[in-house]
């Protein structure tokens, strides 16, 4: 028998949709069910008509037997799917807070490319160390700098140029919907030659065909933590860079830009 378990991308993907989904034929036909059998309580024999494939044809059956036979069904589905996944669902419903994920497991980087530039520029490729769902505010340790994958927060940055630093998991939620994060670290008063020139990246960037009004999904944003004055972050990927070196930067937006496990371009939470 084939098995009818969803993946816990899967889950994530719709419980981060559900907000603009249509309700599914299924529910909208358990919902009937359910009024009808409330409305029959006294004993009487209500039916849910079920078209079927040939015109003319359909299935008739006693709305209590088909309701009760559903949660049978579904409590089956839930058991047989196991808890794989129960950190990211309970999180993004919202349950929990604070706290401290445990260590991630860090395996070896692969050695590094070092392309040709204005500048020393380095890129990674981070193996991925996990991506589940955590409470906001539980402290989380990445395996790099800047983080490439990792548990993170059920809820993600928008994609836009902010002025002050954002948590990592955030970003990190927004790299596995397909982001580039663009990071610059400069003293004050700040460097606002480095933000135009990561601004112009953006802005030279191709169309994203799943983003409204034009938008794209990168994000620009100072880091206090990063340990060179230009960083990027994809899913899987880091860019470092003693300066704004444009051809490997755009290079890099163009190679990684939508290649998180969940390529989507809801809109986040603006900080």
């Amino acid at each position: 028998m084939p098995s009818v378990c969803v993946t816990p991308t899967e889950k994530k993907v719709f419980l981060e949709r559900r907000q603009t989904d249509t309700i599914p034929a299924f529910s909208r036909i358990l919902r009937r069910a359910l009024a009808l059998v409330v409305a029959s309580r006294a004993g009487k024999d209500e039916k849910l008509a079920f078209p079927g494939a040939v015109p003319g044809y359909g299935v008739v059956v006693n709305a209590r037997v088909f309701f009760s036979a559903s949660l049978a069904a579904l409590t089956l589905l839930s058991v047989a799917c196991g808890d794989d996944d129960s950190s990211a669902v309970s999180s993004a419903d919202g349950g929990g807070g604070g706290g401290e994920a445990a260590a991630p497991v860090c395996a070896t980087t692969p050695a590094p490319e070092k392309p040709a530039a204005s500048c020393d520029v380095t890129i990674e490729s981070p193996p991925i160390s996990g991506a589940t769902h955590v409470p906001e505010g539980t402290a989380i340790a990445y395996c790099s700098n800047p983080p490439s994958s990792g548990n993170h927060y059920p809820v993600w940055a928008a994609y836009q140029e902010y002025s002050a630093p954002v948590e990592w998991p955030y970003l990190v939620h927004s790299m596995e919907h397909g982001a580039v994060v663009l990071l610059y670290k400069c003293a004050p008063p700040g460097c606002p030659e480095i933000v135009e020139q990561l601004v112009k990246v953006r802005d030279n960037a191709a169309a994203d065909p799943l983003c409204v009004n034009g938008g794209k999904r990168i994000i620009i944003a100072p880091s206090a933590t990063i340990t060179t004055k230009v960083a990027a972050a994809a899913w899987g990927k880091t860019y470092q860079a003693a300066c704004v070196d444009m051809p490997t930067l755009e290079a890099f937006v163009r190679d990684n830009y939508a290649k998180g496990p969940e390529n989507l371009c809801n809109p986040g939470r603006t900080f």
